[in-house]
């Protein structure tokens, strides 16, 4: 299977990256300009240049001929503006699975972590505020 990869050059996603190669996968990443693609380098995935925060229809472009997206880019909130944040986190997952359907993908999965919410107590949900 063809997956296009976002989020290939952090800590998940590289992961997430290995695993699919070895699993037999071609894997195709996104990556800011100016990332270190060292790692999805060295395991063979196709490296594209671009953002998550890109028009649906300028990703789609990227995704073409990918049968699965998987959506693992993400901004921590911490230092950052809830703007920022919300662009980078709520935003781009909008536009990566928008784009994952013009593209004509048959799966599309989000991985995500509690951790895009800042520092926090207890449980967490759509609820808790920041």
């Amino acid at each position: 299977m063809r997956v296009f990869l976002t989020g290939g050059t952090g800590l998940i996603g590289s992961h997430l990256a290995e695993r699919l190669r070895a699993a037999g996968h071609a894997v195709v990443c996104l990556h800011r300009p100016g990332s270190d693609t060292t790692v999805p380098a060295a395991l063979g995935c196709e490296l594209v240049e671009g953002d998550a925060r890109d028009a649906p229809e300028l990703q789609a472009e990227r995704m073409a001929g990918c049968e699965a997206v998987v959506h693992a880019a993400a901004l921590v909130y911490g230092s950052t503006s809830w703007d920022e944040a919300r662009a980078a986190n709520v935003d781009a997952t909008e536009r990566v699975l928008a784009a994952a359907a013009l593209a004509g993908a048959e799966r599309a999965v989000h991985v995500s972590s509690v951790a895009v919410y800042g520092e926090t107590r207890g449980a967490v949900d759509e609820d808790t505020p920041l």
